[in-house]
């Protein structure tokens, strides 16, 4: 009898110990997952930033760099081809061509990402040249930049919002261009 009360006794002991050693593996596999879907976040929009402060690199013709400035879309050239950023179907887009709004378009995820984001929504908000690139206390200029402004443009905020296994989240960032006619 004694004997089947002392195993009774560990069988509760171990059952304990392993329920936490679960809750504590279970939280530690949540953490994981969040800080890799916000690491893929931070690389998906430094990925966009870069390509937004080549605007205007090796660019040589009159009109502006920047061919189309909206707050979800931005088309602009790099030397003598289009880039075009846009969201389409929960991710990042990017298309090239020598005409901008033709070429393939390529996701910016790899094939590869075990969780691909799920991208909710790509800002784009262009800052005034003319007010040394916007910033706290200058004009901003509104989205869309239309006509001649557009050269005009010299910063550029970026803010992608993300639906991740945890929940929702955002990140923002700023780009400075080159920028030139």
């Amino acid at each position: 009898m004694e004997v089947l009360v002392g195993l009774s006794a560990f069988a509760v002991a171990s059952l304990g110990i392993f329920a936490g050693f679960k809750a504590s593996f279970t939280g530690w596999q949540v953490t994981q997952q969040f800080t890799s879907e916000q690491q893929s976040a931070r690389a998906t929009l430094e990925w966009v930033s870069r390509r937004i402060r080549m605007i205007g690199v090796g660019y040589t013709g009159t009109a502006p760099a920047v061919d189309t400035a909206q707050d979800n879309e931005i088309r602009y050239w790099v030397g003598a081809e289009c880039h075009r950023i846009y969201l389409a179907g929960g991710t990042i887009q990017q298309q090239t061509g020598a005409v901008c709004g033709t070429g393939t378009s390529r996701p910016l995820a790899s094939d590869r990402d075990a969780n691909p984001l799920t991208v909710t929504s790509l800002t784009f908000r262009y800052f005034n040249a003319a007010t040394g690139g916007g910033g706290p206390g200058t004009a901003e200029m509104p989205p869309p930049v239309l006509g001649d402004d557009r050269y005009l443009i010299k910063r550029i905020a970026i803010v992608v919002a993300v639906q991740g296994t945890q929940g929702a989240f955002g990140l923002t960032t700023q780009a400075t261009i080159r920028n030139g006619r």
